[in-house]
Parts: structure tokens; sequence; C-alpha cells
């Protein structure tokens, strides 16, 4: 585990400054717990300081990882973000978007009635016990309405 080089970091901030704007400072200059960016096996930790001070007498190869993975580079040498960075970009993102709990429940369902229709062959499972078949109709066992 190291510090990043000039190049390496320059790419890390640009695309975390994509996200998350002038709130850059607040990431790298946390006042309840300083942090820092490292570098181990061409991935990027954000680690607190406290812990990366604890994880020196851990040998490199013994080391899997160490604080939030926030992104990696490629054999390109070029820095992607990764899942792990979304808590960090969500808490300090320039643009925040709300929507409403009754649409995302809307859309779940949608995404796993589809989900269930692919990976069933095309039938769903009712919860009265029943099966619905796919196409522009739902067929239900046990009841008259088409």
């Amino acid at each position: 585990m190291r510090p990043l080089e000039e190049s390496e970091l320059e790419q890390v901030l640009t695309k975390l400054f994509t996200f998350v704007g002038k709130n850059i400072e607040n990431i790298l200059q946390r006042t309840d717990a300083p942090h820092a960016l490292r570098l181990h096996k061409k991935r990027v930790y954000y680690v607190r300081d406290d812990v990366m001070k604890r994880a020196v007498s851990i040998g490199r190869d013994q080391l899997v990882s160490l604080g939030t993975c926030i992104g990696k580079f490629t054999h390109s040498d070029k820095f992607k973000l990764t899942v792990g960075a979304l808590d960090l970009l969500a808490a300090h993102a320039k643009y925040k978007v709300r929507g409403r709990e009754i649409a995302f429940v809307r859309f779940r369902r949608c995404v796993s009635r589809a989900h269930a229709l692919a990976t069933m062959g095309g039938r769903v499972v009712s919860r009265n016990g029943g099966w619905a078949t796919a196409g522009r109709r739902l067929a239900v066992r046990g009841s008259t309405r088409l």
C-alpha cells in the first residue's frame, strides 16, 4: 500500500470532481477523522489515518483490502469508479435526486416481475398459489377474468 503519485492523484481527483464538485475539499480534509487515498494492487482506497497506521504491520501479500475501495486503475492506466464509491459520493454529491417512495415500489415490482418472467420461462407464481403467463393478457388460474 502506497500513496498515490501525482498523475494517479490527478486522475482520481478529476473523476471525483465531476460528481462532487467543490465538495471535494470536504472529502479530503475531514475534521472528525482524517482520511487519505492509498493505492494497493491497482485499487484506490479511502482510508482513515489511524487504520492506515495499524495496517503498516501487515505485509502486502497478506493485505486484501483496507478502508473503502472507491475505484481502480485499468490496464491502460485509466481510473474507473467502483460501486464502493457510491456512499462517499452520495454524501457529498453536487446534485441530489429524491424520489417518492411509491414510485420506487412500483419500479421495484416491475423489475422483479420482468426478472421473474425471464428466469421462470414465462410464468409468474402468484401469492395465492395460482400462476400467470406472460403476454398482453394475464391469465390467472382459478379466475375467469382475462
